[in-house]
């Protein structure tokens, strides 16, 4: 099989897995796909079957909105880019920073999915797209797969996860489940922080 006939065996597969339920599926491409567009920004992959309403491709990166909650995905790993570009000296007389933390924090401060330049040495990144992958409002909810290690953490006023890598090599990785619960107005408990429930999972 071709591997475009493949990724449509996929497609069948995931359309089959949502027929009879409400599920929405939302599909970002990778740099690590095999058969797409690999300089980042990427735009939306191709959905080869017929049009479906609960199947919503999206570009990577991508900015969105779910019941008034804005999400901001990246499949680009400018967690560990970051890792390997940023040099920091902390304030000994202030608490100790997690640098995951202010790795992350880069990300959503600077309002930009890769908030580096010149990109990184050997990094597949179009600066002249650069537009594409601005963050147009602050994320509630970040999701920034990394290779370094999983977490869930607030950073300059979005939640950040980083749910790790859903493969490694032949081997089953680990994903993350995302329960968002409502406002609760009597315990005035609004902040996005404190409805979400996140949960690391490993296949």
């Amino acid at each position: 099989l071709k591997i475009e006939e493949v990724y449509e065996l996929l497609c069948h597969r995931v359309k089959t897995a949502i027929s009879n339920g409400n599920t929405k599926v939302l599909m970002v491409p990778s740099q690590n796909d095999v058969f797409h567009h690999v300089a980042f920004p990427q735009p939306p992959m191709p959905w080869p079957l017929e049009k479906d309403e609960n199947v919503l491709m999206l570009p990577n990166p991508c900015t969105f909105e779910v019941n008034d909650i804005v999400f901001g995905v990246s499949a680009n790993d400018i967690i560990f880019s970051l890792s390997c570009e940023e040099v920091s000296l902390q304030d000994r007389t202030k608490k100790k920073k997690e640098r995951l933390v202010r790795l992350a924090e880069h990300v959503v401060n600077q309002a930009s999915y890769y908030p580096i330049f010149p990109p990184a040495v050997g990094a597949k990144v179009d600066v002249s797209q650069f537009k594409k992958y601005s963050i147009p409002q602050t994320p509630d909810i970040m999701i920034t797969p990394s290779r370094l290690s999983r977490f869930v953490k607030p950073a300059s006023g979005s939640l950040c996860i980083n749910p790790g890598l859903l493969t490694r090599g032949t081997s089953g990785g680990v994903y993350a489940k995302i329960c968002i619960h409502p406002v609760d107005e009597e315990a005035r408990v609004d902040s996005i922080t404190d409805r979400t429930k996140v949960d690391i999972i490993r296949i």
